[in-house]
């Protein structure tokens, strides 16, 4: 049984975390207990039969609380870069949560397309192309999507974006953009099968491994400066500006605003986010298939790079190696 805690096992908890599996393997029933921070939760390995589980609960919530409280207490005036804090935990790795979301995501990108088919077949007036142009040149432009990262946080920021980017470029009754979202949530939802397929394997051999699960987080360090820009937000912060240029003389030279708007939409430099999410799904997916665990695949969208003390840019994990597998 594995019971979620937030605070057990971070940094200055170790003895309370040691105290904590003391009093469970008195519990009568209770043959495990080991604390382990990363994955925030207590393991606790029981006989079905005799052990008072509601106890266990109680005396793991207790020892949270405690926790809870002190840590509050040593946090107050940390604020400051370069500050000891305590890690984030990654949670359960073999919770249905991530791969829901996945296949949520690939539903609504298969069903996007398919009303963008039916939309084109019928005639149906949609939006004008320039609706999501602007909206994905917004997006690419690192200073600006940042400046959402920061206002909103990273994962809502992201989930905006991609909304707004799936429901413009649907209503433009053009298949090719729902196309490209779904086969990406498509690559998302594999790497999340293949990480929940490599946990189960790996909770058979920590089961039976005492002491298996037992681990205290290190501490974490926030970043004195911002993470520089990368090749790819270097590439937006000029091809940005360069796109609209080009669709500025376009426009005044063909007087034309369709050719203008196929400049400016391909000019739009949205090729480095994709194909830097493409991979870390693949090495994520591949990392998994091969044995290992890994941790945090998630990371915030590469606009929120520039200007964000903390936010890692994918392709960022933690993985952890495994043992040879013994299935065949």
């Amino acid at each position: 049984m594995q019971i979620e805690v937030g605070h057990m096992g971070l940094p200055g908890t170790t003895q309370a975390a040691r105290d904590l599996e003391t009093r469970l393997l008195d519990v009568p029933g209770v043959v495990r207990a080991e604390v382990n921070a990363t994955l925030g939760c207590v393991y606790a390995g029981f006989e079905p039969a005799g052990t008072d589980l509601e106890h266990v609960v109680r005396l793991v919530e207790e020892a949270e609380a405690a926790a809870e409280e002190a840590a509050r207490w040593e946090g107050r005036g940390e604020a400051d870069a370069g500050v000891e804090r305590a890690p984030r935990a990654v949670g359960f790795p073999g919770g249905p949560e991530a791969q829901l979301g996945a296949a949520v995501q690939l539903g609504v990108g298969l069903a996007a397309v398919g009303v963008a088919v039916v939309g084109r077949a019928a005639r149906i007036a949609g939006l004008p192309p320039v609706v999501p142009a602007l909206i994905q040149l917004t997006e690419a432009t690192p200073r600006l999507g940042g400046a959402a990262a920061r206002r909103l946080g990273a994962a809502a920021a992201e989930t905006g974006w991609a909304t707004a980017n799936l429901l413009t470029t649907t209503l433009t009754f053009r298949p090719l953009g729902p196309l490209v979202t779904t086969f990406l949530a498509g690559i998302r939802y594999a790497e999340a099968k293949a990480r929940r397929e490599a946990w189960q394997d790996w909770a058979l051999r920590l089961g039976e491994r005492e002491g298996a699960y037992r681990h205290d987080a290190a501490p974490a360090f926030e970043r004195p400066v911002p993470l520089p820009p990368g090749p790819a937000e270097r590439y937006a912060d000029a091809a940005v500006p360069a796109t609209l240029a080009g669709y500025g003389f376009i426009a005044a030279v063909t007087r034309s605003h369709d050719r203008a708007l196929a400049t400016m939409i391909a000019g739009t430099p949205r090729s480095p986010r994709l194909g830097r999410e493409s991979l870390a799904c693949a090495v994520g997916q591949a990392a998994s298939a091969r044995g290992g665990l890994v941790l945090r695949p998630a990371a915030p969208a590469p606009a929120a790079c520039s200007g964000t003390p903390t936010s890692p840019v994918r392709p960022t994990w933690h993985i952890c190696c495994s043992p040879p597998s013994r299935r065949p």
